[in-house]
C-alpha cells in the first residue's frame, strides 16, 4: 500500500488544553539535558500541536562572548566569569519571557536549557517566571542525574567533542578540558529538593524517574 504522510494535529484537537508552561532543565554538563529538551520540543510540537521553543544558555554564551572558553571560565569562584555567565542567563531569560508574552495561547511551552546548578539559580528562575504563568506549578524543573560514569563518558565523547568550544583542540585535549568543566560545576551543584516546586528527576538516561507536584495534561504527556 502507498505510505501515508501523517501531519501533526492542529491546536484545536491536539489536547494541549490551554496549558502555558515553562520547563527548566537542570543538571551537570554531559547529563543529556539538551538532548532531553530537544526531544520534548519535538514531541510537543508534533503530537500535541503545541507552540514550543527552546532557549539554550550555552548558545547565548557563544553568541555573546565567543566559543573559545576553557574550563576555568566556568569556575564559580571567579567573579568576572561568573558575571559573564549571568549575563548569558539573563539574556536567554529575557528572550524567553518575551516569547511567552508574544505567543501566549493554546499549549504554549518554553524550555529554559541551562545547568541551573544552585538553589539560588533555581530561586532566580522561579522569581523571573512566576508572574507570567498561572501558578508556580506551571514552572517544572527537569533534572537529569547520571550516576553511571560510563554513560557520562559516552556523552562527552559523542556530543561534547563536536562543540564549537573545542574546534581548535584534539579529541584528547577536549575530553580532558570538558572533564575539568564538569568539576567546576560539581563544586557548587545542588540537586532540587524543594517540595513546594514542581519537578522531575530523570535518572541514568531514564532508568528511573522521581517526581513532585506534577499536574495537568501536558506535564503528564511529557512524562509518558
Amino acid at each position: 500500500s502507498t505510505p501515508q504522510r501523517i501531519h501533526p494535529p492542529p491546536d484545536a484537537v491536539a489536547g494541549a488544553r490551554g496549558d502555558k508552561l515553562c520547563l527548566v532543565m537542570k543538571g551537570l554538563p554531559a547529563r543529556g539535558k539538551t538532548f532531553i529538551a530537544r526531544r520534548i520540543r519535538q514531541y510537543l510540537r508534533f503530537f500535541h500541536g503545541a507552540k514550543c521553543e527552546l532557549f539554550n544558555v550555552g548558545v547565548y554564551r557563544r553568541e555573546m562572548f565567543g566559543p573559545d572558553h576553557r574550563a576555568d571560565f566556568f569556575d564559580p569562584h571567579n567573579a568576572k566569569y561568573a558575571e559573564m555567565r549571568r549575563q548569558c542567563s539573563r539574556a536567554a531569560m529575557d528572550d524567553m519571557k518575551r516569547w511567552i508574552e508574544d505567543h501566549a495561547g493554546i499549549g504554549t511551552v518554553a524550555i529554559f536549557d541551562a545547568t541551573n546548578s544552585t538553589l539560588a539559580d533555581q530561586d532566580w528562575v522561579v522569581a523571573e517566571l512566576e508572574a507570567l504563568l498561572e501558578s508556580k506549578s506551571h514552572i517544572i524543573f527537569i533534572e537529569s542525574i547520571c550516576t553511571d560514569e560510563a554513560l557520562v563518558e559516552e556523552n562527552i565523547r559523542k556530543a561534547k567533542l563536536t562543540m564549537p568550544d573545542y574546534k581548535e583542540l584534539t579529541p584528547e585535549e577536549a575530553t580532558e578540558d570538558f572533564r575539568q568543566r564538569v568539576k567546576q560545576y560539581e563544586k557548587v551543584y545542588q540537586t532540587i529538593q524543594d517540595d513546594s516546586l514542581s519537578w522531575v528527576k530523570f535518572i541514568d538516561g531514564g532508568r528511573a524517574l522521581s517526581m513532585n507536584r506534577i499536574h495537568g495534561f501536558l506535564p503528564g504527556r511529557i512524562l509518558h
